[in-house]
């Protein structure tokens, strides 16, 4: 890892807590390289943080990832072994698909000198608003949560197949409950009423 960044305009960052992870897509003459890079630890500041590229790929030997930073239509995790995989809202197998299509996204394995893999979800999967979602390592399964649609008041647990590298939607059916609570603080702030979702399985 010793080439250095000196601009950075990440798709998804995320962090396995000691070290930030961040996705790149840069033109190179008339193609697209992927570029995975890595913090330093601990950084004491933003002022701090530097990036290390830990691996690149052409864009060509994985799935077109169709969705966009500024609308947040990335997710990625990185759990303790660097273990590092981004999912997009929309995709493209190829470049010279007419449009873009299901939720796919890849994945990246340090383990053996480092390798990609491209992620695949089941047909019928429900996902588009990925801010109502969320990615997490738990007994060492990669879990997708995530709202049906804007409007939908459940979500549902996908886990990732790992030899298909595909995300499995579970039986389990979780409810989300709209509450309300006041913040009060007379002497710094006025009364801020905050809305939080509690999650219970039904």
């Amino acid at each position: 890892m010793s080439q250095r960044v000196s601009t950075l305009d990440p798709n998804c960052i995320t962090s396995n807590g000691p070290t930030l992870y961040a996705h790149v897509v840069i033109n190179v003459g008339n193609n697209q390289n992927i570029v995975l890079l890595q913090s330093n630890a601990i950084p004491s500041s933003l002022t701090d943080v530097s990036w290390s590229v830990v691996s690149t790929i052409s864009q060509n030997k994985l799935y077109i990832l169709q969705g966009l930073a500024s609308i947040k239509s990335f997710i990625c995790h990185v759990d303790n072994q660097g273990v590092f995989t981004i999912l997009s809202s929309s995709s493209k197998s190829f470049a010279a698909d007419q449009a873009p299509t299901q939720p796919r996204g890849y994945q990246y394995d340090p383990a053996n000198g480092g390798a990609w893999s491209n992620v695949d979800v089941t047909d019928g999967y429900k996902w588009s608003i990925v801010t109502k979602s969320t990615m997490f390592t738990l007994n060492n399964q990669l879990i997708h949560m995530y709202n049906k649609d804007i409007v939908s008041d459940t979500i549902t647990v996908a886990i990732l197949d790992k030899t298909t590298r595909t995300f499995v939607p579970q039986n389990a059916t979780w409810s989300l409950v709209s509450c309300s609570f006041i913040l009060k603080d007379a002497t710094s702030f006025p009364h801020i009423t905050f809305q939080s979702l509690l999650i219970a399985s039904v």
